[in-house]
């Protein structure tokens, strides 16, 4: 009996890595420990039933609160609410499973049949910005210039969040004995969009989202303000205990980590020490401040071993190269005002400047991963300070989700049915976006100098005099300057003219709801002042064509080129990140709850990503096979992770319900704990120190309360299955329902409570 079940259930198990079998210590062919292999004795399929259960969802939404950021927020407080209906009502589906017309209620479910998933109880919302000071810089320090990355009511008055919190929580049910949540979802809504709206768009000319994200998370010691430099280096406060304190209430232990961001410029998280605060320097000591040029190395490979800034003192330089005070283009001196237009310091800078003086992408892909399943961690600035060391249950890879909605044409991230459905919109995650190629439409490599969409390079010339080729998947060129019309490229409208040199190209540009009069010069929110028309930005052109004016009719992405490679990194860490676009595929008049609207389409793929870790993992994706009194051919074993510096005791199984594992059982673990980091990889304890204890079944009046959905005091497991006779509905109401079985394991090990349960059955 089950016999079959443990090879399908592996095909469904993340993570459980087939190669990793024989490196991660003992086989799992043999008998105990010592004995030979046998051919006889049947392969072991493990899966976690257990490891890990996520309730609870802390979602971190990092927002630009640049100056052209407003319809994005606007449009961003419509969508969130397709966001939330969808995780907390969702559909009821009848014994066939398909969709009865009714959703379900947070609390109480469905009135007939059951819910598509458990409903989303346990929810907290937090908002920070994009604005860090610019790392000292003199352009930053305004009031809204410096955010500190602190939850938004903290620096914004007037909003409202839990308990005086900062963030927002839902809890429909009261479930909680130390706070009481929302349980009104317009409330909710209200209270959200009151915050998006209180983001605003004063911040920083530099926008550091990434860096933002990084610190309120995941940074070890994030540093109080920036002061003025002293000796041409910044220096950096005490550690922030305000930020710690904020972090540690909002980023709960066990909870799955949503990180969305959203902005319209490309980020510009600048290095927070040494020189990185000259960025945004205009003066230095009372006298105008210009980066200096870069050697003539530069022009040609940034890479280049002889690429320095013309302020090196080329000590190291190889003798190849030419020393900075010879070369051609340092004896031109510092940067002339035109050339070194403030707002564009974070463009190109090693190609410009010589140095690179933002943060790598990696420190930012590094922080949000755990090491790979060699135990490696391509960490370079410093150990990986990963949400792993706040969580004693271990987030594994698919617990950090994270969605970048940024400058990227939607078209080069949606699926291929995108392109000719007028109002859908569904787009590819890290996954398919590899295995469709589409990372070459949106960022240049060692082989390529421009991305294969010439609308993803970032320029400050005019990109058709570059003689680009037209838009792989759709076909449309680029449009010149000159154009009349403001969609004769359907993706960014046209190239506009920039003559004053101090702006970039756009990714993609989007109908405004309501036009914006810029006559008023003052206005900040503005791309079409009367000083401005030269720049011919189809911005500032009627839908219909003609000349540019004084009144905005669309608003613009620029490309979000480090987002790309950021969800590069993630992908190659083992996450599976989103990538959206800011720019909205449907005008504003079209139906708010269709996929192409706003942002409705992105947060759909970031739903279906949390559904999948809502649901929980004793729900097992297939029946098992049963024998004539309910039992299953499968061991349930438990893992003690003793916080990973213990080893395996004796003692750990004297414990009620418990017995000792053999060897061959506890071995089918290794692999799978191998690849979620637990043990086997460097770094870690080899796998076969860890405790691992064989959970018995229930008593049978236990089993019999178990299989009706009935908590238990004994300890033990139990196995429903409605379908088959054995248990209730009522067992299985928190599974989905193409998943409506499930091995519950009650109570807890004294010796180590957070010990995780896992499945194994012949496979």
């Amino acid at each position: 009996a089950g016999a079959s079940a443990g090879g399908a259930l592996v095909d469904a198990a993340a993570g459980a890595a087939a190669g990793a079998r024989a490196s991660a210590g003992g086989g799992s062919e043999g008998g105990e420990a010592g004995s030979g292999s046998d051919a006889r004795v049947p392969t072991l399929s493990a899966v976690p039933i257990s490891l890990p259960t996520r309730t609870q969802l802390d979602l971190l939404f990092v927002i630009d609160n640049g100056a052209s950021m407003l319809e994005k927020q606007r449009i961003l407080s419509l969508s969130l609410a397709s966001l939330l209906e969808r995780l907390t009502r969702p559909a009821c589906l009848d014994e066939k499973g398909k969709p009865t017309g009714s959703v379900a209620d947070p609390v109480s479910g469905c009135a007939e049949g059951s819910p598509e998933f458990a409903p989303l109880r346990d929810l907290q919302i937090g908002v920070i910005t994009s604005s860090l000071s610019g790392q000292g810089a003199a352009a930053c320090q305004q009031p809204a210039g410096n955010d500190g990355a602190y939850l938004l009511p903290s620096v914004r008055s007037g909003l409202s969040s839990w308990n005086g919190s900062g963030f927002l929580a839902w809890d429909p049910g009261q479930t909680h004995a130390t706070r009481v949540g929302e349980t009104d979802a317009s409330k909710l809504r209200q209270q959200l969009a009151a915050m998006l709206t209180g983001v605003g768009n004063a911040g920083c000319l530099f926008s550091e989202p990434l860096q933002a994200a990084y610190r309120f998370l995941v940074e070890p010691n994030p540093a109080g303000a920036t002061t003025l430099p002293s000796g041409l280096r910044a220096n950096q406060g005490p550690t922030d205990i305000v930020l710690l304190a904020q972090r540690a209430q909002f980023l709960r232990p066990h909870s799955l980590v949503g990180v969305v961001f959203v902005s319209d410029r490309n980020d510009c998280s600048i290095s927070d020490t040494g020189f990185g605060y000259l960025v945004g320097q205009s003066s230095v000591a009372g006298a105008p401040f210009y980066m200096p040029r870069a050697t003539s190395a530069c022009a040609r490979d940034p890479n280049d071993v002889c690429c320095v800034s013309c302020d090196d003192l080329a000590q190291g330089l190889p003798a190849s190269c030419t020393a900075p005070a010879l070369d051609s283009s340092c004896q031109q001196g510092p940067f002339r005002p035109a050339d070194d237009p403030l707002r564009l310091r974070c463009f190109d800078q090693k190609r410009r400047f010589g140095i690179d003086l933002l943060q790598p992408i990696q420190r930012y892909a590094d922080a949000l991963s755990l090491p790979d399943s060699s135990g490696a961690s391509s960490a370079k600035l410093l150990p990986p300070p990963d949400l792993r060391s706040l969580d004693p249950l271990r987030r594994t890879h698919s617990d950090i989700l994270v969605l970048s909605i940024v400058g990227v044409p939607w078209q080069d991230v949606a699926d291929s049915a995108s392109l000719g459905d007028a109002s859908g919109l569904r787009y590819l995650d890290y996954a398919a976006l590899r295995d469709a190629g589409r990372f070459a439409l949106l960022s240049k490599d060692a082989q390529r100098a421009v991305p294969d969409d010439a609308l993803m390079l970032e320029s400050i010339s005019d990109r058709t005099t570059l003689k680009l080729p037209a838009h792989p998947l759709t076909g449309a060129p680029l449009a010149p300057a000159v154009s009349r019309s403001p969609t004769q490229n359907p993706i960014n409208g046209h190239e506009h003219a920039n003559p004053f040199g101090d702006d970039l190209q756009y990714a993609c540009t989007f109908p405004l709801a309501q036009p914006i009069d810029c006559s008023d010069a003052s206005r900040t929110d503005c791309e079409c002042h009367a000083a401005e028309l030269g720049a011919r930005r189809p911005l500032c052109q009627p839908p219909e064509g003609g000349l540019q004016g004084t009144t905005q009719y669309f608003d613009k992405a620029y490309p979000g080129a480090r987002f790309v490679e950021f969800t590069q990194a993630l992908g190659a860490n083992k996450l599976n990140p989103l990538l959206a676009s800011v720019c909205p595929k449907a005008p504003p008049s079209a139906d708010t709850l269709s996929a192409a609207f706003g942002y409705n389409a992105a947060f759909a793929a970031l739903s279906e990503q949390v559904i999948g870790r809502l649901t929980p993992a004793s729900c097992l994706p297939q029946p098992l096979t049963v024998d004539a009194v309910g039992g299953i051919d499968c061991d349930v074993l438990e893992v003690l992770y003793l916080d990973g510096r213990a080893s395996a005791s004796p003692d750990d199984c004297v414990q009620p319900g418990r017995h000792q594992a053999t060897f061959r059982a506890k071995s089918a673990l290794f692999p799978l704990l191998a690849s979620q980091g637990v043990c086997g990889v460097s770094g870690t304890l080899p796998c076969e120190r860890l405790g691992y204890c064989a959970i018995d079944p229930l008593p049978p009046a236990a089993t019999a309360a178990c299989r009706a959905g009935l908590p238990v005091v004994d300890v033990g497991y139990c196995y429903a299955d409605p379908a088959q006779g054995w248990g209730e509905v009522a067992s299985v109401r928190d599974c989905p329902n193409q998943r409506r079985q499930r091995l519950v394991v009650a109570g807890t090990n004294p010796r180590d409570p957070l010990a995780q349960a896992y499945l194994v059955c012949p496979g």
